[in-house]
């Protein structure tokens, strides 16, 4: 999917036409891996956070929602969209200006968002017509929103970051003649010293109906995001693991 890359929930070149709407819902069994920093946060400089070990930020489970529409039997256009609550209490294990923090138990909430506009272009093979390969033009935004505050309320830390850039990819389907077909994609984008992001998945798929309105899916994604802004503030962040979904055509 962010979204990414391709979030691949889409039907049999053989089954669905022109016009055609896919709605999906994936459940996303994901572990978050993420450090901040090193950044200046008011008057004070923070060394790198980790956001489990410093901060206790415990794994959620995300939702997350897409639209592909099927121009015809070459064009798809695809919207996804996911949010995610994370939060942790902990004494933090983190160094301010360059002294150890003993200033008690922190509650840090993150908030995370994503949401992908694509253009997929899949390019057929008559000699192998179970599998297709497809091209991703995409624009993502992806926001992080971190907000920790000492239980007594005398400490707090801010920090957002809301990151826009266009990506590229490709996907991968085959089995498409066949009840149960087969998916890759990857999609994502560089920015040189300003950092990365990237968005794969593979999984399998299957049609419950021989009209293949609806379809269920099992696989694995990786969405991973290093960015640096201007105020020399950082953020190195991971989402992985598996997720099932179904999809409904209309």
């Amino acid at each position: 999917m962010l979204l990414s890359a391709a979030m691949l929930l889409c039907g049999s070149s053989l089954s669905f036409a022109n016009g055609d709407v896919d709605f999906s819902y994936r459940y996303w069994l994901s572990s978050i891996d993420a450090q901040s920093g090193p950044a200046v946060v008011g008057s004070a400089s923070v060394d790198m956070v980790d956001a489990k070990d410093a901060l206790g930020i415990q794994d959620e489970n995300i939702g997350d929602f897409q639209l592909d529409w099927h121009i015809d039997h070459t064009h798809k256009v695809q919207l996804n969209y996911f949010s995610s609550e994370v939060s942790g209490t902990a004494v933090p294990n983190m160094r301010i200006n360059g002294w150890d923090l003993t200033a008690g138990t922190f509650h840090t909430e993150v908030s995370i968002k994503n949401f992908q506009a694509a253009y997929v272009r899949y390019f057929d093979n008559e000699l192998t017509p179970d599998k297709r390969y497809g091209l991703i033009l995409g624009l993502r935004n992806v926001r992080v929103n971190a907000d920790s505050t000492q239980l007594d309320g005398s400490l707090r830390f801010t920090k957002d970051f809301n990151l826009n850039f266009p990506t590229v990819g490709f996907t991968v389907e085959t089995g498409l003649t066949g009840k149960l077909q087969g998916f890759a994609g990857l999609s994502g984008a560089y920015a040189g010293s300003r950092g990365y992001f990237y968005d794969g998945e593979a999984g399998l798929r299957t049609y419950l109906d021989k009209k293949h309105d609806v379809s269920l899916t099992a696989g694995y994604r990786l969405l991973k995001v290093k960015a640096e802004k201007s105020n020399g503030d950082k953020l190195d962040a991971k989402l992985s693991g598996p997720f099932f979904a179904a999809s409904y055509r209309f």
